[in-house]
């Protein structure tokens, strides 16, 4: 079974890749230890060939010639030791690349520190969950007798020429996105937890046919007929993905909502039971945004010709997919293959979830 969080590693090549006798570099130790699912290469005019050594490297292991390789452009970055220029071109790459894998788990990794900041910087700061690796030297230095040197004449001004001041800086722009990230979201899905949280308030999506009472869920239990499906939840998921990434057509049909979360149920039933479960919904939407200064009430819409309802939902458009109003935590892809949708009806239900 493919695993519900997709593994992504993107390597900041430096001039150490791919390694040398003595054993692999970062790049390689990361992708032979984790077997990402793709492995993005990110690199400079300075390590091209670099690079294109750790593609060899790949193709000569079993294990990592069978990993996708992303095709991805050269860093117009003259000095990979340069802060600002890192910081500013870093998280937009990794943004990118996040982009092409919703809900996936990052590795990041490279040899150079100042790459390896501005990496962690980014995990905090951007919409993305992932592991920032330090990698430590193949063999450990074998230890020698210290043999201090000779005091030098130091130069004041030579010393001074030397000193460059660190950019803290580059902090506040990472708090700024780390803040306008935060307040852009207002719908999160937890693919894993099959939670949901509006403007931050955690939605009750109990499944509609899950008993209420204790004494009711006692007596299921004892008799195994407890139903937990989380069927709210995925109706909330068809919806948002559908918002997300429907490339501009946003509505999920009754007939796909029958065919994933209520497949096992007779339609008559299933019928009731979403239009409950998109009411409760919508309850606790009006509720929990009454005092937003966006307040998302309705947070379903009812599709309509003319004023009689045609049995096709969407989520209103307040909750704007190029705002990043919505967010997934979890692999997208697989949790609606999981819910009966195969690769191909994938593709044509959600064209904006990017394969590679």
């Amino acid at each position: 079974m493919k695993p519900l969080v997709q593994d992504i590693l993107i390597g900041f090549v430096t001039t150490s890749d791919p390694g040398t006798d003595r054993g692999p570099a970062n790049i390689i130790t990361v992708a032979k230890a984790k077997l990402p699912q793709v492995i993005y290469l990110l690199y400079t005019d300075a390590t091209q060939a670099n690079r294109n050594a750790l593609l060899e490297w790949l193709k000569a292991d079993p294990e990592l010639a069978r990993l996708t390789v992303a095709d991805w452009p050269k860093l117009d970055l003259p000095d990979v030791t340069d802060y600002e220029k890192l910081a500013s071109l870093l998280p937009e790459e990794v943004k990118a690349i996040s982009k092409q894998h919703p809900g996936a788990h990052f590795h990041l990794v490279s040899g150079l520190p100042q790459a390896r900041i501005v990496f962690a910087l980014c995990l905090h700061a951007l919409p993305l969950t992932g592991t920032l690796w330090e990698v430590n030297p193949p063999e450990p230095p074998k230890p020698r007798p210290y043999q201090a040197p000779t005091p030098p004449q130091l130069d004041r001004k030579a010393c001074e020429q030397r000193l460059k001041r660190w950019p803290t800086a580059i902090f506040d722009a990472f708090r700024n996105m780390l803040l306008e990230r935060y307040r852009a979201v207002r719908l999160r899905l937890n693919l894993q937890t099959e939670q949901a949280w509006l403007d931050d308030k955690l939605l009750d999506l109990r499944a509609s046919t899950r008993p209420r009472s204790e004494e009711m869920l006692i007596s299921s239990i004892a008799s195994n007929e407890k139903d937990l499906r989380p069927r709210t939840f995925q109706i909330l998921v068809l919806l948002a993905a559908k918002k997300r990434y429907g490339l501009g057509n946003d509505q999920v049909p009754k007939s796909l909502i029958f065919k994933t979360a209520y497949h096992d149920q007779k339609e008559a039933n299933a019928a009731v039971n979403i239009r409950r479960a998109l009411d409760s919904i919508n309850r606790q939407a009006r509720r929990l945004t009454e005092r937003s200064s966006r307040p998302l009430d309705p947070l379903i819409l009812d599709v309509k010709r003319g004023s009689r309802p045609v049995g096709i939902y969407r989520l209103t458009d307040r909750l704007n997919p190029s705002d990043e109003t919505i967010e997934f935590i979890g692999d997208v892809r697989v949790y609606l293959q999981k819910m009966r949708i195969s690769p191909n009806e994938l593709s044509a239900l959600f064209p904006d979830l990017t394969t590679l």
